[in-house]
């Protein structure tokens, strides 16, 4: 005799009148995020970034790094230089006090720059944009043209980008609904 641990449970006899159930038809398959196709079939890659990898440290952002390293693709100084262009840049104190760091600030051309994360700026709601709209109102306050740069085009097109918000154009989906 088995132990009780091993035993089986007893079966009972079917029920009269009742016919044994068909089982339920199978359910369809989830999609698989693996890639389809035979082993060995080339993935599509991505475009080639038009800057290199950041630095090791670089405390920024890659969006931030685009347009740091655009910079120097238009032939302004390499290296932030005062006068000209600064990164992470304080304006009134900094966060204190109703304060902001700056992304960028371009000060030969009076322009303050914020580079905009797709999730951080765009989709966590009304608290965001309020803050943003603050951001503006803050940055305009210190005499400087508020332009905003969202993350997919600082990743794509840096260089032109840099050039039109050195040019005082906004092309940020936030200056498209607030009429910037």
């Amino acid at each position: 005799m088995l132990p009780a641990s091993k035993q089986r449970p007893p079966r009972f006899p079917p029920m009269p009148g009742m016919a044994r159930m068909a089982r339920p038809p199978a359910l369809p398959k989830t999609p698989s995020l693996r890639p389809r196709g035979p082993k060995g079939t080339p993935q599509v890659e991505k475009p080639p970034r038009p800057f290199p990898d950041p630095p090791p440290g670089w405390p920024g952002t890659l969006p931030e790094w685009a347009i740091y390293f655009a910079h120097r693709q238009l032939g302004l100084p390499d290296d932030p230089t005062p006068g000209i262009w600064t990164y992470q840049a304080s304006l009134g104190g900094g966060y204190n006090l109703g304060g902001l760091i700056l992304d960028f600030l371009e000060e030969d051309v009076r322009v303050g720059i914020q580079v905009q994360g797709e999730y951080w700026h765009y989709g966590l709601g009304s608290s965001i944009k309020r803050r943003d709209a603050l951001s503006r109102a803050i940055i305009t306050a210190f005499g400087l043209q508020p332009i905003f740069i969202d993350e997919d085009d600082a990743l794509t097109r840096p260089e032109e980008i840099l050039r039109l918000a050195r040019s005082h154009i906004d092309l940020s989906k936030s200056a498209s609904s607030i009429g910037y």
